[in-house]
């Protein structure tokens, strides 16, 4: 049993969200991009559903790419301090991209800021590879920002160059409380993918996991030798 998450979404419809452009879209359970170019098609939350902590924060989603073209560039998951479109105004984000490149390696994974009009990038990328589900964790610590993709469901084998981190964002990138899925406005080709299973913790570094803990288990307190069982959510001294 994992920690409960602070919000989730498994995209069974569209109603936490508003669309702009028709590329990309919420169809079967997934946030789909198709043939997705240079524009400022994307969508976003229409609420305030979870108003980040500035510090600390873990999301988890599920990624797969199938098609990066060469100067193609989307972001599968940002959280912003509004709702206009990343990367254009002053609007503070936290998140990672994906682009496109003659040369080799011809697929990248970045992570990247904004505070105001000052952007980031980590030094570090990830290459990706096509029609790959993977299952990402990405996590703010203070001024670190952490992008983890894994290649099995558990999240225990992580793909070559991961994890990737940012270590010094701004303290002032903050209010961040809209999630945006978008294109790059200015891509020159195109760029096919898909996100599902988005689920957020707020206020949290780690996503643990906790024992199921059913009636008739014992604890037993080493320091005082006591044993203690459980019943109906008591714990009582045996």
């Amino acid at each position: 049993e994992e920690t409960a998450p602070t919000f989730e979404d498994d995209f069974d419809n569209s109603d936490n969200w508003t669309s702009s452009g028709s590329t990309i879209s919420i169809t079967g359970n997934k946030v789909v991009g198709n043939t997705v170019t240079g524009s400022t098609d994307r969508i976003y939350w229409d609420a305030t559903h979870v108003a980040l902590s500035d510090t600390k924060w873990v999301t988890t989603f599920n990624y797969k790419v199938s098609v990066v073209g060469v100067d193609s560039e989307h972001t599968p998951l940002a959280f912003s301090a509004g709702t206009d479109q990343i990367r254009t105004t002053s609007q503070d984000y936290l998140g990672f991209d994906v682009y496109g490149q003659s040369a080799s390696p011809t697929r990248n994974v970045r992570l990247n800021y904004r505070d105001g009009t000052s952007n980031g990038y980590s030094s570090s990328k990830i290459t990706p590879t096509l029609d790959r589900q993977y299952y990402c964790t990405m996590s703010r610590d203070g001024v670190t920002l952490t992008l983890s993709l894994f290649t099995d469901s558990t999240r225990t084998t992580h793909e070559t160059g991961s994890p990737i981190s940012i270590t010094n964002v701004p303290s002032t990138v903050g209010g961040l409380n809209i999630a945006q899925i978008t294109a790059w406005n200015g891509s020159a080709s195109n760029s096919s993918w898909e996100v599902d299973t988005l689920k957020i913790y707020n206020g949290v570094t780690s996503v643990v996991d906790i024992p199921n803990v059913v009636d008739g288990s014992i604890f037993y307190e080493t320091d005082t030798n006591k044993s203690y069982v459980l019943y109906n959510n008591t714990w009582s001294e045996v």
